[in-house]
């Protein structure tokens, strides 16, 4: 039977954020992407159906679990929770914009963009982005009428992701730079200066932007474990929390420039997230042409030399001098020298694909131990642990060797056990 085991040690623990992405089981998760369906009578659909996607690598619809997108205690409800009530904390904001807000907000003109979501955050732990396209939602802050009944005619989309606090103050820079219309909020003192000016309605006092300037920013998720993963013995016991954070997803943000028409200034300003994604072959042990690939890999995961494990000072310095410091890279692991072996054989007839996967990923045997390095926008070490888990690698053939290629995040999945990761004569 497959267990996960993690032991977390070393330097730091890893933050118990409670505002989070959730699923319709109310587990936490790092991000999820959900298409509501419109309403069409020649095939029965209400138009409160959906197809959902998450970071667990779930796949599934509502009539899976027959909550619709306006149930109560569905994704949506579940996501949204933190802002059901009228008393919020001092540590808790959030912000709703929309260009179509709903009958509690204000009308705007035509200078603020055209942009729908939301964001709640709890000051120095996690929060939430929720990027949709319904008018007229959050309905109202009540689990049983958020979802406004107009919302049922037209398929919508809806992108959650949890990020860190710290990557809130980019999101407000974002929403600025689209002149977001915010029709509710909630921010407190001492929260970003960014989020508290996304509240001012009147366009003139924000900071001044340029509208006509394209602007794309890099964002990483939070890195949610996928709830299911962790032993619940301990978290019952204390000894880690739900909210433990692995390797982080990497978004970009966009934010384009307004156009203006013969009639009228229309701002086309947008949000969306575009996936960092690693080219890899359709399945393991294919050749792969870059002769490279293994060598980057071992520089950016294996460490190289021997300094004090449990010194940030040390972490620090070796990070620098070899190099590694890349802001598409907040997350970094690395193996023990010992440790390159066991990870090599993953791709060497020792590891097996992953179940329901069309691409080169394979799954190590039994777990590894590595370093988990969380860094700064500076790219100065916040954080070491020292973790367990099973390692998950792309294996491609690099001059007549498989090899890993790259590291990914196990978020849990299984692996086919009838096939092996090694090269064959074919590839």
């Amino acid at each position: 039977m497959w267990r996960i085991f993690l032991t977390v040690s070393l330097l730091c623990w890893s933050a118990d954020g409670q505002v989070t992405c959730r699923n319709e089981k109310d587990e936490p998760v790092d991000w999820y992407i959900i298409y509501k369906v419109p309403k069409l009578n020649n095939i029965g659909t209400t138009g409160l159906e959906y197809l959902y996607i998450d970071s667990a690598g779930k796949n599934e619809t509502s009539t899976d679990h027959n909550k619709p997108i306006n149930h109560p205690n569905g994704v949506l409800a579940n996501t949204l929770r933190p802002i059901f009530t009228t008393s919020m904390p001092d540590n808790f904001g959030f912000i709703s914009y929309s260009d179509q807000p709903p009958p509690i907000g204000t009308g705007l003109g035509s200078t603020f963009g055209h942009s729908k979501g939301l964001m709640m955050m709890e000051k120095d732990k996690t929060g939430v982005w929720l990027l949709h396209s319904t008018p007229q939602f959050p309905f109202e802050r009540d689990q049983n009428n958020f979802y406004p009944s107009s919302g049922a005619a037209k398929a919508q989309t809806f992108i959650c992701v949890t990020f860190n606090y710290d990557q809130f103050q980019h999101i407000g820079e974002h929403l600025l730079a689209i002149a977001a219309f915010p029709f509710d909020h909630h921010i407190p003192d001492g929260f970003h200066k960014e989020l508290t000016q996304v509240t001012e309605k009147d366009l003139k006092k924000r900071p001044k932007r340029d509208a006509n300037q394209v602007k794309s920013r890099e964002l990483t998720s939070a890195g949610l474990l996928s709830a299911g993963l962790i032993s619940a013995g301990l978290i019952s016991a204390g000894v880690i929390s739900a909210g433990l954070t692995g390797t982080g997803t990497s978004f970009e943000s966009i934010a384009k420039h307004q156009i203006k028409d013969e009639m009228d200034l229309v701002l086309l300003i947008t949000s969306t997230f575009t996936f960092s994604i690693v080219d890899r072959n359709e399945k393991p042990c294919l050749r792969n042409n870059d002769k490279e690939a293994y060598n980057r890999f071992v520089k950016k995961h294996i460490i190289q030399e021997n300094f004090d494990r449990n010194s940030i000072d040390a972490w620090q310095r070796y990070i620098t001098d070899r190099g590694l410091c890349d802001r598409r890279r907040p997350k970094q692991s690395f193996f023990e020298p010992g440790s390159q072996g066991a990870v090599e054989q993953i791709c060497q007839g020792h590891g097996h694909p992953l179940s329901n996967h069309k691409d080169n990923l394979c799954i190590s045997p039994n777990t590894l131990p590595f370093y988990y390095v969380t860094l700064d926008n500076n790219c100065k070490v916040d954080c070491v642990v020292l973790k367990e888990d099973y390692v998950v690698v792309a294996c491609d053939v690099i001059v007549n060797q498989c090899r890993p290629v790259h590291f990914e995040k196990h978020n849990g999945q299984g692996p086919d056990m009838s096939a092996i990761c090694q090269k064959v004569n074919a590839a």
